[in-house]
């Protein structure tokens, strides 16, 4: 297969999960082109789902999604955050430096890790891992403290046209005053 057809198919792999995800209600969707910063996958999509079920779900839509296109995820796994030492585990991971003396050298972020920073129980990330493409899945306070989007401020934003299902999905509900409205009085 030519290259560009691979690019092709990779985009539109992510812009697929990306439909599948919203049709799930994800949040805060974003494509990363890594292609020219990362040598493991193409693209990555980041979505932030509320809670445990609904990430389980976001995952279920777009693995089920991708398989009607014949894709198959290589590898799915996820950090249950009530695990113990999880907080301390996430804590070594974040990528503070440190100064020689040992004290902390100052965050670019003004960023200090904190207990509030991770949630206390259920999933905080679960990664799906399609080769091409990774799909990310953060609770909220998993994305704040992550911040994967700065981590990888290089990549290009892929932009998102979602699928009119997708969109209906999102859309806020109508809003003003007649028969049938709130607000509207008979």
């Amino acid at each position: 297969m030519p290259v560009t057809e691979r690019i092709i198919e990779s985009q539109q792999k992510a812009l697929t999960a990306a439909n599948a995800a919203v049709n799930k209600h994800a949040e805060d969707l974003v494509i990363l082109d890594v292609r020219n910063i990362s040598g493991v996958t193409d693209y990555f999509l980041i979505c932030t789902a509320t809670n445990s079920r609904q990430m389980g779900a976001v995952r279920d839509e777009i693995d089920d999604e991708l398989r009607r296109s014949g894709q198959r995820v290589w590898h799915v796994e996820g950090t249950w955050s009530s695990r113990a030492g999880s907080r301390k585990a996430a804590k070594r991971q974040a990528s503070w430096q440190w100064a020689p003396s040992g004290a902390r050298a100052a965050d670019p972020n003004g960023m200090e890790p904190s207990d509030e920073a991770l949630p206390d129980e259920g999933f905080a990330w679960m990664l799906m891992d399609f080769g091409d493409l990774v799909v990310h899945i953060l609770n909220p306070a998993a994305r704040r403290f992550y911040q994967l989007e700065h981590l990888w401020g290089d990549a290009p934003h892929v932009p998102i046209a979602l699928s009119a299902a997708a969109r209906a999905s999102v859309s806020p509900p109508e809003t003003g005053t007649g028969p049938g409205r709130s607000g509207g009085r008979a």
